[in-house]
């Protein structure tokens, strides 16, 4: 089991997928937007991006410790310092991923655990830090990568049309929706704010046809303009492309509520 900040709000039985984006770079982690440089990453690594503000991407990412660097993070936090200057980073999957610039503070990192039934099997630590907009590839931006599949396919949202998008983004079926509105089904990736597991894109199908996409950030297709777009009770928005079959589209956004408002 890891040991992680994430938490349900919603059901148990809830399957995360959380969206990864892809460093073009070489590129600077920061301390904070324009801040002093704490890690070199090299370009193709995959981290989590927050939601992107004045031109800077908040970010973290996953790397190997030693179960000695595990034990010392936690008998030192916050105030020390477990990665030092000059350290190599290697993720999960043993993959060089970058150095350390200088001794990274450790309350700027997350040490965690992985399985194990008398002892933990595998240690790594979560680093967080800034990128610049420019240091993340455009089209491994989850909304940016949504825009692109609906341009092409606006004629043709069908859940068989869009089949191998949902699968190559890894979207999964919730099976929530369907448990109030037995001919509905959203397929969702997950958004990345601490403390949050909410939906960051969810693809609302009625049958075969999409009807309406949830979304906590923005997406291009807003502006399409011949869409209506409703503010949801949890904080996210919801795109109506087409209107449902049996119900109107208000009653759609006082059922979605409902549930939310149940899952609390």
């Amino acid at each position: 089991m890891k040991i992680k900040y994430l938490f349900f709000i919603f059901f148990t039985s809830i399957f995360i997928s959380a969206k990864a984006e892809i460093i073009d770079g070489p590129a600077n982690l920061r301390i904070q937007p324009r801040g002093g440089t704490l890690v070199s990453l090299n370009g193709g690594t995959e981290v989590t991006c927050f939601p992107l503000k004045n031109g800077w991407f908040k970010i973290s990412f996953d790397i190997k410790i030693t179960k000695q660097q595990y034990d010392k993070w936690m008998q030192q936090y916050p105030k020390g310092h477990t990665i030092k200057a000059g350290e190599k980073l290697y993720d999960l999957h043993n993959k060089f991923i970058g150095v350390a610039t200088v001794d990274i503070s450790d309350s700027l990192t997350i040490a965690e655990t992985y399985g194990g039934v008398r002892s933990p099997a595998s240690y790594d630590m979560e680093i967080i830090g800034y990128v610049a907009r420019t240091n993340i590839k455009t089209n491994s931006i989850a909304e940016n990568v949504l825009d692109s599949v609906f341009i092409k396919k606006v004629r043709h949202l069908e859940f068989d049309t869009l089949k191998s998008f949902i699968n190559d983004q890894k979207y999964k079926n919730q099976n929530i929706i369907n448990k109030v509105l037995p001919k509905f089904n959203e397929y969702c990736i997950y958004e990345s704010e601490d403390n949050s597991a909410g939906y960051r894109i969810g693809l609302i199908f009625e049958n075969t046809d999409l009807i309406a996409i949830e979304h906590s950030r923005p997406i291009n297709i807003v502006n399409v303009g011949r869409f209506k777009e409703y503010q949801l009770a949890h904080g996210n928005k919801i795109l109506v492309i087409k209107s449902p079959k049996s119900l109107l589209p208000s009653a759609l956004m006082n059922k979605i509520n409902e549930i939310f408002q149940g899952a609390d």
